[in-house]
């Protein structure tokens, strides 16, 4: 063995691997992993199941509630004749959606700050 070789030999393995496989190890943890205190659950893309669950009745419900309002507001802007109007409506409800999801947001934030302890380390 050369003096090259029982160099790199003596490095540790984070300082001889690339980007890629620090990546990738990165990676295939946050696929799949148990939790690591609590109930061990297991962990995809650091969800349970039952949150997986959650997320998508959520996605599935945006989108029919989207879907039904597209269609209300064609209904309404082919009934009237008026287009325009039925945008300047479209954009009205849009941004009062958009108020009560940023504050429904903001509460849930500043609700789940007063149940976490965060803790803030000096690197």
């Amino acid at each position: 063995m050369s003096a090259e070789d029982q160099k790199a030999a003596d490095k540790p393995k984070e300082a001889t691997e690339g980007c890629c496989s620090r990546n990738m190890r990165t990676f295939k943890h946050a696929a799949y992993h148990k939790e690591e205190d609590g109930l061990k659950r297991d962990l995809y893309f650091f969800n349970d199941c039952d949150n997986w669950k959650k997320i998508c009745a959520a996605q599935w419900a945006l989108w029919i509630g989207v879907g039904f309002f597209t269609y209300l507001l064609v209904a309404l802007s082919i009934e009237y004749n008026d287009g325009f109007l039925a945008l300047w409506v479209y954009l009205i409800l849009f941004c009062g959606f958009l108020v009560v999801l940023v504050s429904t947001i903001m509460v849930g934030n500043v609700e789940r700050g007063k149940q976490v302890e965060f803790v803030v380390t000096d690197d």
